[in-house]
């Protein structure tokens, strides 16, 4: 790995790049303009920090080049001035017509990926709420650093399985290779407004937990 990556945790001077590695993973640009697209990233950011307990990212040249959110379900307790940033987020996209027709779009996703989870009857300790490195970053050993930090903390805090949402949009083999198993997919068509189509997915794996003695 390139000893110059520097990782530490989010701060607010990144919450912009994030948006942008955001908008770039989950395609937003293919539905709006690049300006709703940004404020849509900035948004997706603010929901996933109300709910994590843990999030790194990784700098090369004072560069987010990385980044990952996790939660410890049981844990999660949302912050003032997380909450404060959720809302202004919401307020700026609800400010335009193209702005709300993205939520309502997206909250259309959110209720796939929900469907998803309930319909595995499963309880689960942890979620990996975002994880997405640079193109030009990967094959670095970012995205496993990245990736190793947030197992070793669902171990220290007793985690003892974990979920995530992904879609055809994104590289869910690498998942795989970790060893998180699909345990459910559903495909959604855009027709007669696209001919896409896009298949969303449930992960999950169970950790191995290491005992602590007392």
């Amino acid at each position: 790995m390139d000893h110059t990556i520097v990782f530490r945790n989010i701060e607010k001077t990144d919450y912009n790049e994030i948006a942008d590695i955001i908008s770039d993973t989950w395609n937003y640009n293919d539905f709006c303009t690049e300006k709703t697209a940004h404020k849509m990233g900035l948004l997706y950011l603010a929901s996933c920090l109300c709910e994590q307990t843990f999030n790194r990212v990784a700098l090369k040249d004072n560069e987010v080049v990385g980044v990952i959110m996790g939660n410890d379900i049981k844990n999660s307790h949302v912050t003032f001035k997380n909450q404060i940033f959720l809302i202004k987020s919401s307020i700026q996209m609800l400010l335009s017509r193209e702005g709300r027709k993205i939520i309502k779009m997206f909250k259309g996703f959110d209720s796939i990926d929900q469907s998803l989870l309930k319909e595995t009857q499963r309880a689960f300790d942890g979620e990996l709420s975002f994880f997405a490195v640079k193109e030009k970053t990967r094959g670095t050993g970012v995205g496993n650093h990245l990736y190793d930090s947030l197992m070793e903390y669902f171990k220290e805090r007793g985690i003892e399985n974990f979920y995530l949402f992904t879609d055809t949009s994104c590289n869910f083999g690498f998942y795989e290779h970790k060893g998180v198993c699909r345990i459910g997919e559903k495909t959604i068509d855009f027709k007669p407004c696209d001919d896409r189509s896009m298949t969303f997915y449930l992960y999950a794996k169970d950790i191995e937990v290491e005992c602590v003695e007392k």
